[in-house]
């Protein structure tokens, strides 16, 4: 009850307490100062790493919900809404991550490098599919892993790295026959096809084509595949040959009903009459394109 005879045993020496009015009690001033403590942080680092390592247990029913949200950001890439479906793609990817769903994880960093590509940003498809890669493997996905490397093949291509394209390439189409998935086969002979055809060696790239378009193909597939051939066919001086296909790929695209192959194919059908020397047809291809892309955002 004498706290003025705690101090001074405390600290040794008398404290001047003033009642009076306008005083204020006077002593020796001291900092309050915690013990240093070494090795905290590093283990706050540990921790962190542990607890950002550690897989989220999935409550009940919250994959299905994640797995329809990326449904859902995928469809807005469709739709040509890029940035509230990137962003929500990547959110998603995140949560799929972390509760270990390696298969819908490999899928929605594959649809998110798929639309980076499109929007010629290849270096960051590039990144997606090295993390698509990783999340296949650990889910033993063979078929995921063929479709990431013939992306990546088309990436090498975009960037004009054509040695690493060819191989990516080749190992994806060689991947594809071995477990006799003929669809993959397809697109990967088309990649590998449209390698060869900047790098000049049409007579092969006609070959590696030729070869996509047997079996039963997807309609999008047989419109890449016949514009595919009908460039090629330009390189090689076929002319007759290339506006044949040209013209080929442009119903096909029109049976699609999807403006976006209309834009390309149209494209297809410009490079065509450029190298005929059908200015007109250019024209009118050129604009066909252009109004094409636009609607498909």
């Amino acid at each position: 009850g004498l706290p003025g005879r705690f101090a001074q045993l405390l600290w040794g020496s008398p404290l001047v307490v003033g009642v009076g009015k306008g005083r204020r009690g006077v002593g020796r001033s001291r900092v309050a100062e915690q013990p240093a403590e070494y090795g905290v942080l590093q283990q706050n680092v540990q921790e962190t790493r542990e607890a950002r390592d550690t897989p989220t247990w999935p409550a009940p029913g919250e994959l299905p919900a994640l797995r329809r949200r990326m449904a859902a950001a995928t469809q807005l890439l469709a739709q040509g809404r890029h940035a509230p479906g990137l962003r929500q793609l990547r959110h998603v990817l995140g949560g799929l991550v972390r509760r270990e769903d390696w298969a819908h994880a490999a899928r929605g960093a594959l649809a998110l490098a798929v639309s980076l590509s499109g929007r010629g940003r290849p270096r960051e498809a590039q990144d997606a599919l090295d993390e698509a890669r990783r999340y296949a493997d650990r889910a033993s996905d063979t078929g995921a892993l063929i479709d990431i490397a013939v992306l990546k093949s088309q990436a090498w291509i975009d960037l004009a790295r054509l040695d690493e394209a060819e191989s990516v390439a080749g190992a994806a189409l060689a991947a594809a026959r071995g477990v006799d998935d003929g669809p993959r086969a397809a697109t990967a002979s088309l990649a590998l096809g449209r390698c060869l055809f900047w790098r000049g060696r049409y007579a092969e790239a006609e070959l590696a084509l030729s070869a996509a378009a047997r079996g039963p193909l997807s309609p999008e597939i047989v419109v890449q595949i016949r514009a595919a051939r009908a460039r090629v066919s330009v390189g090689a001086g076929d002319l007759p040959r290339a506006v044949s296909l040209a013209r080929e790929a442009t119903e096909a695209a029109r049976q699609l009903a999807d403006p976006a192959w209309s834009a390309m194919a149209a494209g297809v059908a410009a490079f065509v009459h450029l190298a005929v020397n059908d200015l007109d047809a250019v024209d009118q291809d050129v604009r066909q394109s252009l109004g094409a892309a636009r609607q498909a955002r």
